[in-house]
């Protein structure tokens, strides 16, 4: 056999392996699929309670029984699943995507502010999908006629149906959709649509200024208003106000939450041991303390004093004991009986140990956990 005969044989064989290990591949690929999807919801009966319980609740609206709900699309998760059940269910026109995005996560109280501040948003994405008057039958109370045009027409950087509030509040008194939607990306999305905090809306419409400067206004005003009862924005400029929060900012940063004190919630604080590490669950009840607790953190944490006062929330600290210190793991948000966030050095998500901790605190509390 010539060396070009016995080098064209090689050349088979390495092409022979190589498809071969292909094809391999290919078959592993199709297995994993195939188990991935073995396990995916197909039947409204698959989904968890809470889910028949939600679609339950619009059941009067429905063109469809969920009964007989066939999946129709491709995404294995149970939340797109879940998506395509309600567009089964109640869909007949498309709508914005953070309508539907309402109805996510499954659990449908994941913040209780919404049941306190927020319209129905489902029931806007049903008249909405049905042809129907959204404003006459669920914002007539919170926005304009106009306003409700802007938010079922919000583009889709506005990813939520609140910030979608705020993006139709603002576009009204602005013709540059990319500022209104700069306005939506701000904490006013955390903020009752109000007289006064659409007085914020409209000074940022009329004085655009950056995400980051509105946010530290919004900062600002929260806690103005708190201190100042009747404070407005009426007549101020942008050049003014850059110069309150210096002066704010002179006096020592958070100056005007530092002596503020609440008495929280009645939960006691708590100590565990894990893994050979002393843990220390903390609640947090001075203005001070969430000011520090926010600095050492870097997050925004500092923002929720109004809350914690009013006894909407109460905020805790987790740290770990180590070289004569406390290491601070994750800052927890508890609402009602839900832990709503949990979140580590700027908000990034929790260690496992810590998030381990906060959970078995949950469990022991019997509180629900709403953090994910």
């Amino acid at each position: 056999m010539g060396k070009r005969t016995k080098l064209r044989a090689a050349q088979r064989l390495a092409a022979e392996q190589v498809l071969a290990a292909r094809l391999r591949n290919h078959v592993r690929i199709r297995r994993q699929r195939k188990r991935r999807h073995a396990d995916c919801i197909i039947t409204y009966w698959q989904f968890p309670i809470h889910a028949h319980a939600l679609i339950r609740a619009y059941c009067e609206f429905a063109l469809h029984a969920p009964e007989n709900w066939s999946c129709t699309t491709k995404d294995p998760s149970v939340q797109q699943r879940f998506l395509n059940l309600v567009q089964f269910t109640f869909f007949c026109f498309r709508v914005a995507r953070h309508l539907e995005q309402a109805w996510l996560p499954i659990p449908a109280e994941y913040d209780p502010r919404w049941r306190d501040h927020w319209p129905d948003f489902r029931r806007c994405y049903i008249v909405a999908t049905q042809g129907g008057s959204v404003y006459r039958e669920c914002l007539r109370l919170t926005l304009s006629r106009r306003e409700v045009h802007h938010f079922l027409t919000a583009p889709p950087q506005v990813a939520t149906s609140q910030r979608a509030l705020w993006y139709a509040i603002a576009r009204v008194h602005t013709d540059d959709v990319a500022l209104a939607v700069s306005i939506s990306q701000t904490t006013l999305d955390r903020c009752p649509v109000t007289s006064s905090w659409r007085e914020v809306a409209r000074f940022f419409a009329h004085n655009p200024t950056s995400i980051s400067e509105m946010n530290h206004i919004i900062e600002y005003v929260t806690l103005a208003e708190f201190y100042t009862p009747g404070f407005s924005l009426a007549g101020r400029t942008l050049a003014s106000l850059r110069e309150r929060l210096e002066e704010w900012r002179t006096l020592g940063e958070y100056a005007f939450c530092m002596r503020a004190r609440w008495s929280g919630s009645a939960l006691p604080d708590g100590r565990y041991e894990y893994v050979g590490a002393v843990w220390h669950l903390r609640q947090i009840r001075t203005g001070a303390d969430l000011a520090h607790e926010g600095k050492l953190m870097r997050h925004c944490v500092h923002t929720y004093l109004q809350a914690c006062m009013r006894g909407h929330c109460s905020i805790w600290s987790l740290a770990r004991e180590g070289a004569g210190s406390l290491i601070h793991a994750v800052t927890c948000e508890l609402r009602g009986n839900a832990i709503v966030q949990c979140r580590g050095f700027a908000n990034s998500a929790p260690g496992e140990e810590a998030l381990t901790i906060a959970k078995a605190w949950a469990a022991e509390s019997g509180l629900s956990w709403a953090a994910d």
